[in-house]
């Protein structure tokens, strides 16, 4: 009865540190600016906005990935309002979660808590920071650190609401992810294998057993999700969008990233992380596996070997399912769980000494990487501030923009806008943040169109969009003299008005 209260207490405690956490990450991001991605970010929040207002993904959208991030981000604005402050707030639960669930990882893990802490301090200070946006990818992010939760504990892979639990997982993973979830079922898998190796007299599920309660969860998920999509998208199209694209035109338009890359577009990111760390912080996985080599070969508990076993797959399986583009800004997707792992990997130094050098040790350890960390977390608040100090009402609520310019483009468009007969707007080849904040319907299916990534078939939907509904084109940058869109758009379209690097287009007719 004594050893049970205290496990209780334990688990009490971890809870209880774990929501403080979570509310200190959720402060955190409310002092943060409201800035608004260009790109990648108003992709997604533009889409819902048009999937709440009766558009549908594939059909009349294009999206290269699964669609519960866009249905999700729906269901949000449809209660709380589309509006930038909205999708922050969010993802700032998003985020605050995975920081949370890092903390309890580590404890499941047997990491003290003064350490335990700080994979959630470095997750703050280090990797979100690097894409300050809201975005599919940090959802994945969570639910990586949620199934990583789920296995950490002792004798986790043996219980079957655990397995039907990480099942759900990875079908809400595939739903938002495809392409990552294969790897992570691989490691999960492999997982399971060697927790019935280990504890093979052990009174648990057999492994068919357990593998049927994980393809369990998962079909609950993905089995309502699939039949919405045939029941409501033409399958050559969902195929076309999901399928062949992410393997012809986006995986071509990312074959020079290299492993942790710093490109020209991403290199002002690096300046709120440690890109070298982001890049040789997988090289934990050999250290990890060497300890666990030598702590069987010392006689470690099979329940042990078993759980160190599932946070390096986790680990491992996450790292393989950024293989498509391994810039630094992917490996900070999946980051977190390596950052569980160091604080494992240093706890068990810390355990490795005697006596009260172990207190003194973590207690130290503890104070120096939070106080580095702390730091850091200091130079990007000031850092954002810096950057994002213009704060404008828009359509899409106030938004923090970065240069005057900005707000003067956004500004004239409005303006445009106001003084056209629709508020349809197509912008060349990406500006996706313009629909919202300034109030436009986009009447194509592609917010971004790029002759190097976008397919020709892709061209010829655009043009035939704006020939059927006309409307304000603003083409961004200064395109080369042979620009297959610019060209085809001369045949409707004439340019009146320009400001600092962009040009307004509208119909001759």
């Amino acid at each position: 009865m004594r050893a049970s209260a205290s496990h209780a207490r334990l688990r009490w405690s971890d809870a209880g540190l774990a929501l403080v956490v979570f509310a200190g990450a959720m402060a955190w991001f409310a002092a943060q600016p409201h800035n608004l991605g260009p790109a990648d970010e108003a992709f997604l929040l533009a889409d819902a906005v048009r999937i709440g207002n009766g558009e549908r993904l594939y059909r009349d959208i294009f999206w290269l990935a699964m669609p519960l991030a866009h249905w999700g981000l729906v269901a949000v604005f449809s209660v709380f309002g589309a509006s930038l402050a909205t999708a922050k707030a969010a993802m700032a639960v998003v985020n605050s979660a995975t920081a949370a669930m890092s903390v309890a990882s580590a404890r499941a893990l047997g990491v003290r808590a003064r350490l335990a802490v700080l994979p959630a301090l470095a997750f703050l200070a280090l990797v979100q920071p690097v894409w300050p946006h809201v975005s599919p990818h940090w959802l994945v992010t969570s639910l990586i650190m949620a199934l990583l939760l789920l296995v950490a504990a002792p004798g986790a892979l043996e219980r079957p609401r655990r397995l039907f639990a990480a099942g759900l997982v990875l079908g809400l993973l595939a739903g938002v992810h495809q392409q990552k979830a294969p790897a992570l079922t691989v490691g999960l898998l492999l997982a399971i294998a060697i927790a019935c190796w280990v504890r093979r007299g052990a009174a648990a599920p057999r492994w068919w057993v357990r593998v049927g309660l994980l393809a369990a969860g998962g079909a609950l998920i993905m089995v309502p999700v699939l039949a919405t999509l045939l029941a409501t998208v033409d399958l050559q199209r969902l195929l076309d969008d999901t399928v062949r694209f992410p393997l012809t035109g986006y995986r071509s338009f990312h074959t020079d990233v290299g492993w942790g890359r710093v490109g020209i577009l991403n290199a002002a990111l690096a300046a709120y992380t440690w890109p070298p760390l982001l890049r040789f912080l997988p090289l934990l996985l050999p250290v990890a596996g060497a300890v666990a080599a030598t702590g069987c070969r010392r006689g470690w508990p099979r329940g042990r070997v078993a759980q160190w076993s599932a946070a390096m797959l986790v680990c491992a399986s996450a790292l393989a399912a950024i293989g498509y583009n391994a810039d630094f800004i992917h490996i900070a997707y999946v980051t977190p769980p390596l950052l569980v792992l160091a604080a494992l990997l240093l706890d068990t130094a810390v355990a490795a000494l005697a006596g009260r050098r172990q207190t003194a040790a973590a207690a130290l350890a503890a104070a120096a990487l939070a106080a580095v960390l702390g730091l850091q977390l200091f130079r990007n608040a000031q850092r954002m501030r810096a950057e994002y100090g213009i704060r404008v009402d828009t359509a899409f609520g106030p938004v923090d923009f970065h240069a005057p310019s900005e707000v003067a483009l956004n500004a004239r468009v409005r303006d445009l806008l106001d003084q056209a007969p629709s508020r349809e707007l197509f912008i060349y080849p990406c500006y996706a943040s313009l629909y919202l904040t300034a109030g436009a319907h986009n009447p194509t299916r592609h917010q971004i169109l790029l002759p190097s990534l976008s397919w020709p078939s892709y061209f010829a939907e655009v043009r035939q969009a704006l020939a059927e509904h006309p409307a304000l084109v603003i083409v961004m940058g200064r395109p080369p003299a042979n620009d297959p869109f610019v060209t085809g758009l001369a045949e409707h379209y004439a340019p009146f008005d320009s400001g600092d690097g962009w040009t307004a287009y509208r119909w001759r007719h």
